[in-house]
C-alpha cells in the first residue's frame, strides 16, 4: 500500500511542478518533515490514524491553494486543482 501511495504522491508532485513551469510560477521546494516516529505507534490503528492526519493536512493545503486561486481569479489553477480535491475525498474515505 505505502509503495503505491508513494509513487502516486510523486506523480502528483511532478504534475504540480509541470503545471507551475507551464505558467511560469516560481517554485520553492522545501524539505518534507519526517513522519511520526515508529516508536510513537503502539498499534496498527495508530499508523492508520497518522496516515489519515497526513491526508487531512494535504486536503487543507489544497483548499488553501484553491482559496488563493479563487481570490486571484486564477481559473486555470482552480481547474488544475479540481481533480486533486476529488482524490482527497476518496483517499480520506479509503483510510478513515
Amino acid at each position: 500500500y505505502m509503495l503505491a501511495e508513494s509513487a502516486e504522491e510523486r506523480e502528483h508532485g511532478l504534475g504540480f511542478v509541470d503545471f507551475a513551469n507551464k505558467r511560469n510560477i516560481p517554485i520553492e521546494l522545501q524539505a518534507v518533515p519526517a513522519p511520526v516516529s515508529c516508536a510513537e505507534w503502539s498499534s496498527p490503528e495508530d499508523v492508520w490514524q497518522s496516515i489519515l492526519e497526513l491526508e487531512q493536512a494535504n486536503t487543507r493545503s489544497l483548499l488553501n491553494l484553491a482559496e488563493a486561486a479563487s481570490t486571484c481569479h486564477d481559473f486555470a489553477v482552480m481547474a488544475f486543482l479540481n481533480p486533486f480535491h476529488l482524490q482527497q475525498v476518496n483517499e480520506e474515505d479509503k483510510i478513515g
